[in-house]
């Protein structure tokens, strides 16, 4: 299938048109007060304050959006999906303002949407250097494979940050890959032989993902240790600070010992 085709069927998925549909929705919304003026159960003084909280809020997502954007780098999918909440939080704080009834029905009308339309994500395929591995090839590879080998294995879980730490595995692998260390990635959800050797799971991940470092199919390292939702923790930066990808004499000393 083309990459045109599979822009179009991906970003033509329930989530994405459910999702513009209910921004759109407003509209009409704000024509009928323009035109019939606020009800009785207004919280405002006067028409044109319902200008005054638009605008307030559209300044609040720009500047929300700027800040994350100098954190960390958007895809597309992540772009879209951070203004739909940012759009349906604004229309719930304006509609909340003006008529309390109808903040109530845009309300489960977002819920609901949440509920049946998910929003999907599309898997990592930028140029990479790893091994994708399932149960069976994780045994073979990284628990009986080659003593002086080492393996930094990403466990994660399908989606939104499963795509992002898949991006910084695969920008490791690029740099940092060679006859002694592979990089490999194992699906949580597909291979639970290979997430429960190590035990990976929510409460030591960084929302489901986690690396870990192997030699002779032993757990050296892992990261994150416990729980946690700081970004900067799975920075391809610190990820090579905290294994120390860096340090390649060292791991040929480490194997070479091991030989010996």
């Amino acid at each position: 299938m083309s990459s045109y085709r599979q822009n179009v069927r991906h970003f033509g998925s329930p989530f994405y048109i459910a999702n513009a549909l209910m921004i759109l929705a407003y509209a009409p919304v704000r024509l009928h007060w323009y035109q019939h003026g606020l009800s009785k159960y207004t919280r405002l003084d006067d028409p044109a304050q319902v200008y005054d909280w638009e605008s307030q809020c559209a300044q609040m997502i720009t500047f929300v959006l700027a800040i994350k954007s100098m954190r960390d780098r958007f895809t597309l999918d992540v772009l879209m999906g951070d203004v739909f909440v940012y759009c349906k939080a604004a229309i719930l704080t304006v509609t909340f303002m003006v008529d309390p009834r109808v903040c109530a029905y845009f309300g489960i009308v977002f819920v609901l949407v949440y509920l049946m339309a998910p929003q999907p994500y599309r898997d990592y395929t930028g140029a990479h250097n790893t091994k994708l591995l399932t149960s069976s090839t994780f045994a073979e590879l990284v628990i009986e494979g080659a003593a002086c080998k080492r393996w930094l294995v990403l466990y994660f879980k399908p989606g939104k940050i499963g795509r992002q730490v898949n991006a910084v595995a695969a920008s490791l692998s690029l740099t940092y890959a060679d006859d002694n260390l592979h990089f490999g990635r194992v699906n949580t959800q597909a291979n639970p032989g290979a997430t429960q050797y190590v035990g990976v799971n929510a409460k030591a991940s960084f929302h489901g993902a986690t690396f870990v470092l192997f030699q002779n199919g032993q757990e050296l390292q892992r990261l994150p240790k416990q729980a946690t939702t700081d970004p900067t923790i799975m920075r391809a930066d610190n990820v090579a600070k905290v294994f120390q990808l860096d340090a390649a004499s060292d791991l040929s000393r480490t194997c070479a010992h091991t030989i010996q």
